[in-house]
């Protein structure tokens, strides 16, 4: 199926590994040029380098720390520069630090919500002029499950994605009428790094095999598993594409059927 992103270009946050890699793949296998950004420069080159040869065309790669306020500018002024314009920004960043309640403070809350909203909204802000002007732009924000389902176990993650969400839906339809559509993916538990981790850390912890831990936390998944990042990619294209174009505002999850509530 042709998705019309030949000829697009996009700006993918947190696009060296994971989720955001995935899509930034995705996005330039169906003709998008794209820019990625990252803190880990050596990381951000070679994945950069890694799509290129395995799709054809240059993957910009703009290092960058979006816990720092002045980051958001900058990086959107080297890919408008690098790429012409912006016509898709894909909000990504990896969750926030695990804490407890007495554990919050401005040591945790500070870069959590500069990294997880704040530069988001600000990257938005810097976006959607040019999309708007010329009809057509594309925003999508990869949040979590505990939109639907807050935690404490993840307390940040539960305060700060939905609140990325809430901004995105009632900014949608002022948008819409000049083809700007904005959206939110929820990716329930995915194969990452951040994942594996997660499993190595339980698994250690608990005495149990890795096997055994990721059963663990796949447990309250109906399809017992673990998603791919190829998998959230696929949606996040068919958003990003002229094949949705009667939908905006959209909050969807892709978890395996994890959370049980139907809206």
């Amino acid at each position: 199926m042709n998705l019309g992103l030949a000829g697009r270009t996009a700006l993918v946050c947190g696009g060296s590994r994971g989720i955001g890699r995935a899509i930034a793949s995705r996005l330039a296998e169906e003709g998008a040029q794209v820019a990625i950004c990252a803190r880990n420069g050596a990381a951000l080159r070679e994945t950069a380098r890694a799509i290129a040869v395995a799709t054809g065309p240059e993957v910009v790669a703009i290092e960058a720390d979006l816990a720092n306020p002045p980051a958001a500018r900058a990086l959107f002024e080297e890919a408008t520069a690098r790429l012409g314009r912006i016509d898709i920004l894909v909000n990504n960043c990896g969750g926030p630090p695990v804490v407890t309640l007495a554990e919050l403070g401005p040591e945790t809350w500070t870069p959590a919500l500069q990294a997880g909203l704040l530069s988001a909204v600000q990257l938005i802000q810097l976006a959607v002029p040019g999309m708007a002007e010329r009809g057509w732009g594309r925003i999508l924000n990869i949040g979590s499950t505990t939109i639907q389902e807050p935690t404490e176990a993840l307390l940040l993650s539960s305060t700060i994605r939905p609140a990325l969400a809430a901004f995105s839906k009632a900014i949608a339809a002022r948008l819409a009428p000049r083809n700007v559509l904005v959206h939110t993916l929820c990716p329930g538990p995915t194969d990452t790094d951040r994942m594996r981790n997660l499993v190595r850390s339980l698994a250690e912890k608990n005495g149990m095999s890795p096997a055994e831990a990721e059963r663990t936390l796949t447990q309250n998944v109906p399809m017992a598993r673990l998603g791919a990042a190829s998998e959230i990619a696929d949606v996040a294209a068919c958003l990003l594409s002229d094949r949705l174009s009667f939908c905006t505002g959209l909050c969807l999850r892709v978890d395996g059927g994890q959370v049980r509530s139907w809206s």
